[in-house]
């Protein structure tokens, strides 16, 4: 009397389920796979499961088709033997190539997306127009208000600018108080006056009322009268 082992599914066991495959396996799958027999008649054969012939199957395809389908192993093989040249014992040592390693790049934008040089400096500008750009102020702000030292480093480089401005602002209004010192908004005897170019300002020198110079601006109001 033969005795099969039945496991918990009340499917018997294959008697070679579980030991390793050997050369004469792999050869008889080949050839019964050549005379297009299903997968049950050469688990049958080779003592196996069907599930696991059509996985070895599948492992003597090319690397790039070893993604088909388990039930469709057998047919693709089947096609290849049809080649005298396939070399399916080459195949199944072939590894696929390492799966391409994937680099992200995150990148913020806006006001999220400043450097800490860049956001300062927006926050510079804000707090010396006080007035507009609403959404830009509460952006720049809420951001800076979140770290400590950006608050910090900002109260020092806006104190200093304003104090810089207001240096640069008290000679300016000195250097036109000596030239417009008269009633009339300019000295009586300088009928034409000239200077390089007033502390702090980057234009191009001017010259008074008459000037010949054609490059420089006529400052010199006309009088009236």
């Amino acid at each position: 009397m033969n005795l099969h082992l039945v496991n918990g599914h009340g499917v018997g066991r294959a008697p070679r389920s579980g030991q390793p495959w050997e050369q004469d396996d792999y050869e008889t799958l080949v050839e019964l796979c050549r005379q297009a027999q299903d997968a049950e008649t050469i688990a049958a054969a080779l003592g196996r499961t069907a599930a696991t012939v059509m996985d070895r199957a599948r492992r003597m395809l090319p690397v790039d088709e070893r993604g088909l389908p388990r039930d469709r192993a057998l047919h693709r093989l089947a096609e290849h033997l049809r080649d005298p040249d396939y070399d399916w014992d080459a195949a199944m040592v072939r590894s696929a190539p390492p799966a391409p390693v994937e680099h992200r790049v995150y990148r913020r934008e806006g006001v999220e997306g400043l450097r800490t040089d860049e956001l300062l400096a927006v926050a510079e500008l804000l707090a010396l127009l006080p007035h507009g750009g609403r959404q830009i102020r509460t952006q720049v702000m809420g951001r800076i208000e979140r770290d400590i030292r950006l608050v910090e480093q900002l109260e020092a480089r806006v104190g200093r600018l304003l104090v810089d401005r207001a240096v640069r602002l008290a000679d300016e209004h000195a250097w036109l108080d000596e030239r417009f010192e008269s009633d009339h908004g300019y000295r009586h005897e300088a009928q034409h006056w000239y200077d390089p170019r007033p502390p702090g300002w980057d234009d191009d020198p001017v010259c008074g009322h008459g000037c010949d110079d054609a490059r420089f601006v006529d400052l010199m109001p006309e009088h009236e009268g």
